[in-house]
């Protein structure tokens, strides 16, 4: 991919969401652990400007790649701390299509990649992803829906 000059944003992150105690910088690298490893290029270079906080670029990349859930978590990942610092209240759409996105980026590696382990142990890895996002999500929005 051509290297484009974008100035990188970087919101203050600090800023916890009303409906959360949790930042939105705190929510990014609880969902960034749920990932499943990156396979090929385009994935590696979304994954860096992720953790370089380069959130402008991370927008650009689920242009590149529309079927590739990974690149669309990321984008998605991307807007949660300035939406999160600015207490919008597209948050917990935000954290939920990004959950969903790193969902079906399981799913399309248990399907593609031949050298994992067999399919058996990919969907258990792929529920136990699964449950640890629905367990961070119950987590961030306790404060907005706590528990009955």
């Amino acid at each position: 991919m051509p290297q484009t000059s974008i100035p990188a944003r970087q919101p203050a992150t600090t800023n916890p969401h009303p409906m959360t105690d949790w930042t939105g910088q705190a929510i990014v690298d609880a969902l960034v652990k749920q990932l499943p490893i990156t396979y090929g290029e385009l994935q590696n270079d979304a994954r860096t400007a992720l953790s370089k906080k380069d959130y402008q670029r991370c927008k650009i990349y689920p242009c590149l790649a529309l079927d590739d859930a990974y690149i669309k978590a990321i984008g998605y990942m991307s807007s949660i701390p300035a939406v999160a610092d600015q207490g919008m209240p597209t948050l917990a759409t935000l954290v939920a299509e990004s959950c969903r996105a790193i969902a079906e980026a399981h799913a399309q590696a248990e399907r593609g990649i031949i050298d994992e382990p067999e399919p058996s142990e990919r969907e258990k890895a792929r529920f136990k992803a699964i449950n640890e996002l629905e367990l961070i999500t119950q987590e961030i929005f306790s404060k907005a829906v706590p528990k009955a």
